[in-house]
């Protein structure tokens, strides 16, 4: 059974605010892409994979997309919650640096695609139902051709950043009753023994 503050121990969230990472955020980025740029789903392809497949002919065009830099806010909200045994939740805000590679001769007109298509509110709602809301649009688009074997790839690079607020709620329970002793630290010292008892 998971510890509560009445066992100590570490604490672990009793609850998350759907928060995505690893594979299931590569899984909605991925999403929010083939939506917005029309590009086929099995052509916006996670950036790393355990075991990359074939890179698809010169020709082609297609995406790989995965996010890079995760910052969180320096310092956390914690606010306790009384209601049943109460609880203190956890808010924190993120921001997610997600990071797009355009392959193919529509290299570049699928980056535009994406970055213009971002501005649009329509197109950020899947977004918006998981708790992500863009800042700032889309960055620049920077040239890359990259040389695989010995063909170049037309390849171009853009990023965009998203912002999600974390909820997590952790079992730490009202107090319901205590004992103590309070001491001034004046001289002589004062003490007085304290009990707080439980409402009845």
């Amino acid at each position: 059974m998971p510890n509560t503050s009445a066992t100590g121990g570490f604490l672990a969230p009793s609850s998350i605010n759907g928060d995505l990472n690893d594979n299931a955020l590569i899984d909605f980025l991925q999403t929010v892409v083939v939506g917005i740029t029309g590009l086929p789903g099995n052509m916006v392809r996670p950036r790393w994979q355990p075991e990359p497949p074939n890179i698809p002919d010169a020709g082609a065009n297609w995406a790989a997309i995965g996010p890079g830099s995760i910052k969180r806010d320096p310092f956390a909200g914690v606010i306790h919650q009384s209601a049943g045994q109460g609880d203190d939740l956890l808010v924190r805000t993120r921001t997610v640096d997600v990071m797009c590679s355009f392959y193919g001769p529509a290299a570049q007109a699928n980056a535009e695609l994406l970055a213009n298509g971002l501005e649009i509110a329509q197109n950020r709602e899947a977004m918006r139902a998981q708790g992500y809301q863009l800042i700032g649009g889309a960055g620049d688009s920077v040239t890359v051709p990259t040389l695989v074997k010995t063909t170049f790839y037309w390849r171009v690079d853009i990023s965009f950043t998203v912002r999600q607020q974390q909820e997590y709620v952790y079992p730490v329970l009202n107090v319901m009753g205590a004992t103590g002793t309070v001491a001034t630290d004046t001289s002589p010292a004062v003490s007085d023994t304290l009990t707080v008892n439980p409402p009845a």
